[in-house]
């Protein structure tokens, strides 16, 4: 059974991931996408393991769909199988090399198992692919802010962040104002 931490982490990836959440139609297998339906279902909630066996069923009969895969990835993160969740996540972008959605949640996995130039690869790829698409932007400032010590690329993923961004997120700007007056700082002191 998942902690109710774990939960959140689930349902908060499911929506970052949406793009996950539909398989190609690469046979017109009726009965695969109708087993990931319910699978999606199970995992917004809560039920991790019927969940996890759906995504396994599908994966072991249809094993070209990268959707599986890159749910179990955030299936696993969030039991805290990292390993798994690394494979997953592999699997799911070798099968679907064009798709940010995962890439970006591969990039959130990455950086919490400290792979961070694979994680700042996956962001980057992620932004390549949709250029429009917030979420890998905001995870690639707060990778260069937080974990490279990289403030100069930080502020400007922060603003890119912000122009690409619809919603009005007060801490991404209380982010960028407090990088922008550490960086000047900094800068005033090397002076």
């Amino acid at each position: 059974m998942l902690c109710t931490r774990s939960l959140a982490v689930i349902v908060l990836c499911l929506v970052s991931v949406s793009g996950c959440s539909s398989l190609p139609h690469q046979d017109n297998s009726t009965e695969a996408e109708q087993i990931f339906q319910i699978a999606v279902t199970n995992m917004k909630m809560g039920q991790t393991e019927e969940a996890l066996n759906q995504f396994l069923k599908i994966i072991q009969d249809y094993p070209k769909y990268s959707g599986p895969y890159a749910n179990l990835g955030l299936i696993y993160e969030a039991l805290g199988q990292k390993d798994k969740a690394t494979e997953a996540f592999d699997n799911a972008l070798a099968l679907m090399p064009r798709s940010a959605t995962i890439y970006n949640s591969a990039g959130l996995h990455y950086r919490t198992v400290g792979r961070f130039n694979d994680a700042e690869s996956a962001y980057l790829n992620a932004i390549r692919i949709a250029s429009d698409y917030p979420d890998p932007i905001l995870n690639l400032a707060i990778l260069y802010d937080l974990y490279l010590n990289e403030p100069d690329k930080a502020i400007i993923y922060y603003k890119l962040y912000n122009s690409k961004s619809n919603d009005d997120n007060q801490n991404v700007v209380g982010w960028l104002n407090d990088l922008e007056q550490r960086s000047n700082t900094l800068n005033s002191t090397n002076e």
